[in-house]
């Protein structure tokens, strides 16, 4: 299997998408390529990416689109362009953030020592996650590029005609985060590889974030408000009853006022208090060397 067929077939994670960038580089001198990851209120995830270079790649991506479509019948695949370039667009689709952590590639692996992947904690009003990703020379096969000071100055030089970024949309801005840049009143996030792939180095991929839990809000807010309203209630009542019943009118007023308060004390705290994310919070499986092999 030639090597230009053998990073197409990878395609799919950002393992193979840094082995075509190198291999695109040096034959072209010209690459274009994103990697699209927006995370949806309901916890789904939509992985685009989009890889562009000049003809030589046309037999390839033919290839890598039947390879791609026999790997993931679920993927959305096609054929794209873009001036004198063309590549392929592919899409898959994740129900919730675990399938996303086992199936979308090296990308969202754990290595210890160097990333968690991704972690989950889940409470009441929302799960909370965080994004620790590893790009490194790893994934590359690209290790000894960093010791040869004239083979990393040559890669440095192709910089200005490379162009490959790693884009997050959330449904809101993010707690936390080390993007190079944001858009969308932060809700974008965007990620610059291109001279870390070029120059043998790595990069970490961070950002931490909340899901909100509609229904559950919804639920533990009308609990407050009837709560409340019983308390008043209640206690009016107290003021129009007979000796004999406000006892019982004020003991029912206490106890929904209690209630009342309690949840308002718990929304507080699970509002205010910071998720904390641990090893063991994390929901990758671990990265295994040459697994899409």
């Amino acid at each position: 299997m030639s090597a230009k067929k053998f990073a197409w077939e990878r395609a799919r994670t950002l393992v193979s998408v840094l082995c075509l960038l190198l291999i695109t580089v040096f034959m072209t001198g010209c690459f274009k390529g994103e990697a699209n990851l927006t995370i949806r209120a309901d916890g789904s995830a939509a992985l685009k990416t989009r890889l562009l270079g000049t003809d030589f790649l046309k037999e390839a991506i033919i290839e890598a689109t039947n390879e791609m479509k026999k790997k993931d019948s679920a993927a959305v695949v096609k054929e794209i362009s873009e001036g004198d370039k063309t590549g392929f667009e592919s899409t898959s689709e994740y129900p919730d953030m675990k399938t996303l952590a086992e199936k979308g590639g090296d990308l969202f692996t754990r290595r210890d020592g160097k990333a968690a992947g991704i972690q989950q904690k889940k409470t009441w009003f929302y799960d909370a996650y965080a994004l620790d990703l590893y790009a490194g020379p790893s994934e590359t096969g690209n290790d000894a590029d960093g010791d040869d000071p004239a083979a990393a100055a040559m890669m440095k030089g192709f910089l200005d005609q490379i162009h490959y970024e790693f884009c997050l949309t959330l449904p809101g801005a993010p707690e936390k985060h080390n993007a190079d840049r944001t858009e969308d009143g932060g809700k974008t996030l965007r990620w610059d590889l291109a001279p870390t792939l070029t120059a043998g180095g790595d990069k970490h991929i961070q950002a931490e974030f909340r899901l909100w839990n509609k229904p559950h809000i919804m639920l533990t807010a009308a609990v407050a408000i009837v709560s409340l309203a019983l308390a008043v209630l209640f206690f009016i009542l107290r003021q129009k009853s007979d000796a004999g019943e406000r006892g019982k009118k004020l003991i029912l007023a206490t106890v929904f006022a209690v209630l009342a308060l309690a949840v308002f004390a718990f929304s507080a705290w699970q509002l205010t208090t910071a998720s904390g994310f641990t090893a063991e919070d994390s929901i990758s499986p671990a990265y295994v060397k040459d697994a899409a092999k």
